[in-house]
């Protein structure tokens, strides 16, 4: 479900360049890309911005989790992703659910 930016209030802080670098490269990573950008993150390293600057981001990763629970077959009881040969689907919606929980303190 994309965020309905049109109820949104467009921000008015400046995104941390930090910030700002990471979300334009997660936003132009195709599947494979992206799997390999977010598994290189093992701690944040960006300042704090807000959830606003992460649309586009958050858009992308919730199209890869749409697509990946999405019936193709009347009665089908296994999601897309977990199918055979589909390892490394399952591999980026594990990955981006990874990235979007809360870490520990």
């Amino acid at each position: 479900m994309k965020i309905d930016r049109t109820k949104l209030k467009k921000s008015s802080s400046e995104v941390p360049p930090d910030c700002k670098a990471l979300i334009e490269k997660l936003k132009s990573c195709n599947h494979d890309e992206l799997l390999e950008e977010l598994s290189k993150i093992k701690t944040w390293n960006c300042g704090k911005c807000e959830l606003y600057h992460w649309i586009d981001a958050l858009d992308a990763f919730d199209y890869i989790l749409e697509i990946s629970c999405e019936k193709t077959r009347e009665n089908q009881w296994c999601l897309p992703c977990d199918e055979p040969g589909r390892e490394k689907a399952r591999m980026v919606v594990l990955i981006v659910l990874n990235s979007l929980r809360p870490k520990d303190p």
